[in-house]
């Protein structure tokens, strides 16, 4: 597997990762609540990114991966835009849907729990 470049340019030097991590696996879990889907997270000895990824995608591709139209509804519900989703099918290089999408789904629940924490900053001044 390959980490997904997220990880290398934004994640890994934050102080409080494992902080945002836990938010991050806390709205997948409730974004896939919705549809009636337990994503149940088990960290393990190594990096708790690297865990998150490997189970999200394992996840996927467990629920998914023989037929990713269910999977749809789910990316939509998490506001993975169209483009996006277009982008992860006709990605040429290292071509893995899955992984592709585990990373689009990553990158989202990421910018909701940086967005929420801006604005709980902003708004305790």
């Amino acid at each position: 597997m390959n980490v997904p470049v997220l990880w290398k340019q934004n994640l890994q030097n934050l102080p409080d990762k494992n902080e945002i991590i836990d938010e991050m696996i806390g709205q997948i879990q409730k974004d896939f609540s919705m549809f009636s889907l337990d994503f149940v997270f088990t960290e393990k000895a190594h990096d708790k990114y690297i865990d998150l990824f490997e189970q999200l995608e394992k996840y996927l591709n467990n629920h998914f991966s023989k037929n990713t139209e269910k999977l749809y509804p789910i990316l939509y519900r998490i506001d993975i835009l169209e483009k996006d989703i277009q982008k992860a099918i006709h990605q040429q290089e290292n071509y893995n849907f899955i992984g592709n999408i585990t990373e689009q789904i990553i990158l989202k629940e990421l910018q909701k729990v940086l967005i929420r924490r801006h604005y709980k900053e902003k708004y305790r001044e």
